[in-house]
């Protein structure tokens, strides 16, 4: 599986607002859909990406990030994994609070 990048493309003369999907594997654009919000865009142009080039992925969730550029990044990642990553993000919160001082497993 590979990650995929979303990114925002404003609109031109010519087309409107568009999201950008794109990896290794392929790349779509899709126009930007009014009725959603901008997470809810770059998720449909994912989706919409993973569709076309038939990747399975049931049993497993998408964990999405942004860069500093405004470009989102999607990862699949398991159940299993998921639930790490949860359990790292709690102890990371706690750190960053003061409530724990030792590194993050």
């Amino acid at each position: 599986m590979q990650a995929i990048q979303t990114k925002y493309m404003p609109a031109t003369n010519y087309r409107g607002s568009r999201i950008k999907a794109e990896c290794d594997g392929g790349k779509l654009t899709v126009g930007w859909n009014y009725g959603l919000d901008p997470d809810q865009n770059h998720r449909a142009a994912m989706l919409a990406l993973v569709k076309k080039l038939g990747w399975n992925w049931d049993g497993s969730s998408w964990v999405s990030g942004g860069l500093k550029d405004g470009t989102r990044v999607h990862v699949c990642v398991t159940r299993s994994e998921a639930m790490d990553m949860a359990k790292v993000a709690r102890k990371a919160s706690r750190v960053a609070a003061g409530l724990v001082v030792s590194p993050i497993a």
